[in-house]
């Protein structure tokens, strides 16, 4: 007579922390940069990526860096950033006639920690401005003078026809102007606050 012996089979199923990189054996090999123009999510394509390696000199010397690495950022902004470089600084630099300054972060501290690298670049930008006498006129205002934005020292009239003059995108900016009477005398100067887009050109239009 033979005796059947019921075999059990058991199947473990095990939940392994998944890696968005790979394996669990694979530790990731890159993570993510974005470059983009500042205080927006618009991406800059194009931008020229360093990896940058700090190098001490003598105590009464400059700081020096050596470059380690180099890339650039695609048509969304994006950009691979390798984890075994022995690299300290992340700089990005746009195109000169596009933005204003280079921009860098510590490649140490998001290889510690993780996250999106995320560096943010000043875009150029322009305002055309003019001023404009309303009803009712004002006839003992000869010209309204305005400095351009950016801390320059001249004041130019703006009353007569449009001016252009060069700004940054994305930032709150300010035109300082005043009033010049018939008599030789100017008022006190007034700021007009504006936020020009990137790469654009804001018209504005101050009345008085």
């Amino acid at each position: 007579m033979k005796t059947f012996v019921p075999i059990f089979i058991f199947i473990l199923i095990g939940c392994t922390k998944q890696n968005p990189f790979g394996s669990e054996d694979a530790p990731p090999v890159y993570f993510d940069g974005f470059v983009c123009q500042i205080n927006t999510d618009i991406p800059v394509p194009e931008a020229n990526i360093y990896f940058l390696k700090y190098e001490s000199t003598d105590l009464l010397g400059p700081n020096a860096y050596s470059l380690v690495g180099q890339t650039q950022s695609d048509s969304s902004g994006r950009f691979e950033i390798p984890l075994d470089l022995d690299a300290d600084l992340i700089r990005a630099v746009g195109v000169e006639s596009q933005f204003e300054n280079t921009t860098e972060v510590n490649y140490q501290s998001y290889k510690a920690n993780g996250g999106l690298c995320r560096l943010q670049l000043t875009p150029k930008a322009w305002v055309k401005v003019k001023a404009v006498d309303i009803e009712p006129l004002n006839p003992e205002v000869l010209y309204i003078n305005a400095l351009p934005p950016g801390g320059a020292i001249i004041f130019t009239n703006i009353s007569q026809d449009w001016v252009v003059w060069n700004s940054v995108g994305n930032i709150e900016s300010g035109i300082y102007f005043r009033k010049e009477y018939t008599n030789g005398t100017f008022g006190e100067p007034s700021v007009y606050s504006y936020v020009a887009p990137g790469l654009d050109t804001l018209e504005i239009e101050i009345y008085y």
